[in-house]
């Protein structure tokens, strides 16, 4: 788990980088599925 997470943020850092350029959609495409997974995880 710990290895998923570290891909996780070095992951974040870099598309972190790119939103920065306008990429707002590729963001949320990415990380909503992610974050949606994340909140099931933590309410179950």
């Amino acid at each position: 788990m710990n290895l998923l997470l570290t891909a996780f943020a070095e992951g974040a850092a870099t598309d972190t980088a790119e939103m920065a350029g306008g990429g707002w959609l590729a963001f949320l495409v990415q990380f909503g599925p992610l974050i949606l997974l994340f909140g099931l995880m933590y309410v179950i």
